[in-house]
């Protein structure tokens, strides 16, 4: 290992141990009310999707409270990666422990994940942009950012219905924070893995 790997492994293992500090997995009891919770959102955006434009912020409000539900579950779910693993062994492993939540879109992604990985081990080439870092840390920046960008499009929406149009503004943001219940997380700030960047947050 070189001098610059040696270094963004020491800085991954700082960022892990921030991320996961006081971290505690659901309980039986919790798990369960849990994915009750997020069937029925699941549910309600699903029922939603062909609605008619005015009923339309329900679907996006059930989107955005999926979310919010698939990041808290990932944050308090910290794992750490096998060593010496190849990649897209470590990202099957991943998939395995996320799809439980059975959202199509996150384990889409996770299959992206393997797929480059593997192209890669194989030696073809694949220009889409990866992350490097331990899996849990990039799918906890990935689902962070979905939930961020799914109440960007909430607040839109909203404004469009309310004023024909939307302006970010410090109340704008300050609503985010209200609703988010506080400043967006170190892991909110990410770069998203493959996805890139959905929703830019200032300041960090």
């Amino acid at each position: 290992m070189g001098e610059h790997s040696e270094a963004c492994a020491l800085g991954d293992e700082a960022k892990f141990v921030r991320l996961s500090a006081g971290a505690r997995p659901f309980s039986r009891t919790e798990q369960a009310a849990f994915f009750e919770d997020l069937g029925q959102a699941r549910a309600r955006e699903a029922d939603r999707s062909g609605a008619a434009a005015a009923d339309d912020l329900g679907r996006l409000r059930a989107t955005f409270e999926k979310w919010r539900m698939l990041h808290e579950w990932t944050r308090r779910h910290p794992y750490r990666d096998p060593l010496a693993a190849p990649r897209s062994t470590v990202w099957r492993a991943a998939l395995e422990r996320f799809r439980r939540l059975r959202d199509p879109e996150l384990v889409d992604w996770l299959a992206l994940q393997i797929e480059v990985a593997a192209n890669l081990e194989k030696g073809v080439q694949d220009m889409r942009p990866r992350d490097p870092g331990p899996t849990w840390i990039v799918t906890l920046e990935y689902v962070a950012n979905r939930k961020r960008k799914a109440l960007a499009v909430l607040h839109w929406a909203e404004a469009a219905t309310r004023d024909g149009c939307y302006t970010v503004d410090s109340d704008w943001h300050a609503r985010s924070a209200a609703i988010l219940g506080g400043e967006p997380t170190i892991a909110e700030r990410g770069d998203g893995g493959h996805e890139g960047v959905p929703f830019i947050v200032d300041g960090g």
